[in-house]
């Protein structure tokens, strides 16, 4: 029977050549550190809070990460405070901070979305309403005029990347000619009226 020749060679120094022989056995793993960057803090948004302690909510970033929409508001709100949140865009890079809040006092605000470059942000509001932003002029209407306001629970909803088009569930309620209820999911324009 055949043997071949083997060395006897010190199980430490054999131990030592496997650690140091690339693809053969374990190899320490690299470690990445999460790095984190403040790009905007509470202090610079919260001259309109007095005393309140304030919390940011609700985010939202463009397709292209150009910019963050998020939601300012207070911990406790009062029916006597005249504002209870701020809706502000800001660059990722944390400069060009706006406020895009609506001039009256709105019940809620949630859902926020927006299309692709940043250019326009969609938000639901006062618990029966789609309204869209554009960021650049800071200026916000209904979304979808005609037809679809009330209590329906429209979202999730959706938008087109460039935010065009809005798509959204919606309940038109009874139909007495057809005797059933008209549910479904619709399109819209935006600023536009609704389409099935």
């Amino acid at each position: 029977m055949y043997r071949p020749f083997l060395p006897k060679v010190p199980i430490s120094l054999l131990f030592t050549l496997l650690l140091i022989t690339p693809g053969f056995c374990y190899q320490p793993q690299e470690v990445f550190r999460e790095t984190f960057t403040n790009i905007l803090d509470v202090s610079d948004v919260s001259s309109w809070a007095g005393d309140s302690r304030l919390t940011f909510n609700r985010l939202a970033m463009s397709g292209d990460g150009s910019r963050v929409a998020f939601i300012v508001s207070k911990t406790t709100c009062w029916d006597s405070d005249p504002i209870c949140w701020k809706l502000y865009v800001i660059n990722a890079d944390g400069t060009g901070l706006l406020d895009l809040t609506p001039g009256s006092k709105s019940t809620s605000i949630d859902y926020l979305r927006m299309n692709e470059d940043g250019s326009k942000l969609f938000y639901y509001g006062n618990h029966s309403d789609f309204y869209y932003c554009l960021v650049d002029t800071r200026s916000c209407s209904l979304a979808v005029s005609d037809g679809v306001h009330g209590f329906d629970h429209r979202v999730p909803y959706s938008i087109d990347s460039k935010g065009d088009y809005i798509y959204f569930k919606h309940d038109d309620g009874w139909d007495e000619v057809s005797e059933t209820y008209r549910r479904g999911l619709y399109s819209a324009r935006v600023g536009g009226t609704k389409s099935r």
